[in-house]
C-alpha cells in the first residue's frame, strides 16, 4: 500500500473519521510484514486489536473448563468457595461493623467479585501467552478465604475512610 495513503488514514483514524473498511485496511497493513520504519510505533495498536478480536470463550469453552476439573468433588469445592466466600464476607461486614452503610457493602462486594473472578478464571484463560503472568498462583480452594477477606476489608476500610459529614 501507498505510505502516504496510510499516513492520511492514520490522521483520519486519530480524528475518529475513518470508516470500518478503512480501519480494516489499516489493520491489514500493520499486520503485514512490510511496515515502514517510521510507522512501526503504530503497529502494536493494530496487532493488539486483531488479537483481542480472536480472544473469546470459543466453542471449546465447556471442554476447557471440564478439563480443569479432576472430580465432581473438586467442582463442588470450587463452586462453593466462589459463592460462599462472598456471602461470608458480607455477613462478617454487617455483623462486626454495625456502622457499615450500603455503599460500603456494595464496594466490598465489587472488590470481592473482582478477586473471586480473577482467582477462579485466570488459571483457565491465562495459561499461555503474554497474559500468563497474571494467572492466580493460589489454589482454587483459597478463593473462599480471599473472597471473604477482600469483601470484609474493602467494606470496613470504606466505612472508615469514606465517612459522611453530618
Amino acid at each position: 500500500m501507498d505510505c502516504k495513503y496510510i499516513e492520511q488514514l492514520l490522521e483520519r483514524y486519530w480524528q475518529c473519521e475513518t470508516s470500518l473498511e478503512e480501519e480494516a485496511q489499516l489493520c491489514a497493513f500493520f499486520n503485514g510484514s512490510e511496515v515502514p520504519e517510521h510507522l512501526l510505533c503504530y503497529k502494536d495498536l493494530f496487532v493488539y486489536q486483531q488479537l483481542q478480536q480472536e480472544v473469546g470463550l470459543g466453542a471449546d469453552f465447556d471442554a476447557r473448563v471440564l478439563a480443569e476439573v479432576e472430580s465432581a468433588l473438586d467442582a463442588w469445592w470450587a463452586l462453593s468457595s466462589i459463592f460462599s466466600g462472598g456471602m461470608l464476607g458480607l455477613f462478617l461486614l454487617g455483623y462486626i461493623s454495625k456502622k457499615a452503610r450500603n455503599v460500603d457493602a456494595v464496594l466490598g462486594v465489587i472488590c470481592g467479585i473482582i478477586v473471586v473472578v480473577w482467582m477462579s478464571l485466570s488459571p483457565i484463560f491465562f495459561k499461555d501467552g503474554f497474559m500468563s503472568e497474571y494467572t492466580s498462583p493460589f489454589h482454587a480452594n483459597l478463593t473462599i478465604v480471599f473472597g471473604t477477606i477482600v469483601i470484609f476489608l474493602a467494606g470496613f476500610l470504606s466505612m472508615r475512610l469514606l465517612k459522611t459529614k453530618k
